[in-house]
């Protein structure tokens, strides 16, 4: 099973957009 590796992939994907979002957001608001 690679269903560690993947779930460690999303992990990572669904941070780097959530830090992305943060970032656009702090961007758009100053």
């Amino acid at each position: 099973r690679i269903a560690m590796r993947y779930d460690r992939c999303v992990h990572t994907f669904m941070s780097a957009i959530c830090l992305a979002a943060t970032v656009l957001f702090w961007i758009n608001e100053s």
